[in-house]
């Protein structure tokens, strides 16, 4: 299943499967939020599939993404699904440049000023990438695919609700893997 930004709002793809056209942003409410300190990010790599297979789990991107010449798309959207020991789901990612979207980086740092920094505020200011996943069966499935960027990227996960930022230790604790 190719990915959707909305159901009026059709996607195409160039023959190496990155997004034609704009990647907007969704709510900071609407999805899964990860905070990347790089830019831009790469949603098929081999860090992603990695950290899935340490987790137990096979990686699927839709469409297939390929990076001949080194270059990466600022923005990109992509359907992830997998399966094996950790469960199986899907959810549709998104990922654009940060300063693209500057009250999303503004949530992040309101959630770790909440939460007394710990050192998330840091990484919230360092961000120079987001990426959002929506389109999950379950909050379980959502931030299974945000840990894998997560522990592949090294940047904070927000849900979307509360106030909280997890790291990868705290989101594979509420995932048991």
């Amino acid at each position: 299943m190719l990915p959707t930004m909305t159901a009026a709002e059709p996607v195409s793809f160039d023959e190496r499967g990155w997004l034609q056209g704009q990647c907007a942003s969704l709510g900071l409410d609407q999805a899964i939020l990860v905070f990347i300190p790089t830019a831009p990010v790469r949603l098929h790599s081999f860090d992603l599939l990695n950290a899935a297979r340490l987790w137990g789990a096979s990686l699927s991107v839709s469409p297939e993404k390929h990076y001949p010449s080194g270059a990466v798309p600022l923005a990109d959207l992509a359907r992830f699904e997998w399966s094996g020991a950790a469960g199986q789901g899907a959810a549709t990612v998104r990922t654009f440049p940060a300063e693209r979207a500057p009250t999303l980086v503004a949530g992040g740092l309101r959630s770790a000023d909440a939460m007394g920094g710990q050192g998330m505020d840091a990484l919230v200011k360092r961000c120079c990438s987001l990426i959002q996943i929506s389109e999950y069966a379950d909050l379980n499935a959502g931030l299974f695919a945000a840990a894998l960027f997560a522990r592949a990227l090294l940047g904070p996960i927000r849900l979307p609700f509360g106030e909280e930022l997890l790291g990868v230790k705290s989101a594979r604790e509420r995932l048991g893997v």
